[in-house]
């Protein structure tokens, strides 16, 4: 219940680290938030949603990785990164390599 109530008062998108154009971050958070909202709690059914949304709108080569408690380094093309936060502990991370 605690952990709930903590959520809801991170109910929007913390960005970390990016180099993707202004535009592009804002476009990219707010499929992520939709994403996460829509399959609540299935990681793996936002990323999904995501990594395709990503891949019609910018091209194909896009990784997404949703979750709770992972590190990352990855080696990525030059302005395709997005690394961000949202509601408090769910991270998700984009990138984009060929």
């Amino acid at each position: 219940m605690a952990d709930e109530d903590i959520r809801k008062n991170f109910n929007y998108a913390i960005t970390v680290k990016t180099d993707m154009t202004e535009e592009m971050a804002v476009d990219t958070q707010e499929t992520a938030v939709t994403a996460i909202e829509k399959h609540s709690g299935n990681y793996e059914a936002a990323s999904k949603l995501l990594h395709e949304e990503m891949c019609k709108k910018y091209g194909g080569g896009w990784h997404v990785v949703i979750g709770e408690g992972f590190g990352n380094q990855v080696t990525h093309d030059h302005g395709s990164l997005l690394f961000m936060f949202f509601g408090g502990l769910t991270a998700v991370l984009v990138w984009k390599c060929n």
